[in-house]
């Protein structure tokens, strides 16, 4: 409590946080699934101008915002891992995510690349 308090003060001049009266922002699409992990493009970052978020959630997802609180699920960016971190550089947007293989279940990096935030390359493991 009191750290939060010492992080609010910190970051005062860079965040102005209030209460969102439709909290939650983004809910699992389908009964019995969730969303989790989430990364997120600014639209002055995105090639359409809009919020762009990705997340965990039994593969994938991707949602779609114009004004980064009423978002759009546009379905699974892809059907595999979890804990997606995305960034642009240059026009190439660049997707890490890890991936359980094995008998032993071991855990794998995933990189694919976009120029629109909707068509990825094929994967490259780490």
């Amino acid at each position: 409590m009191e750290r939060d308090k010492e992080l609010d003060r910190q970051f005062a001049w860079l965040f102005q946080w209030f209460d969102f009266s439709q909290n939650p922002i983004i809910e699992a699409p389908r009964e019995g699934d969730w969303v989790a992990d989430p990364t997120v493009v600014i639209p002055q970052e995105s090639p359409d101008g809009k919020w762009h978020l990705f997340c965990s959630g039994k593969g994938i997802k991707h949602f779609v915002s114009d004004d980064g609180f009423h978002w759009v699920y546009l379905g699974l960016a892809l059907q595999e891992g979890y804990s997606p971190f995305l960034f642009r550089e240059s026009d190439t947007f660049w997707l890490f995510y890890q991936v359980s293989m094995g008998k032993h279940r071991e855990t794998a990096i995933v990189c694919r690349s976009s120029k629109d935030l909707q068509n990825w390359s094929e994967r490259k493991i780490g």
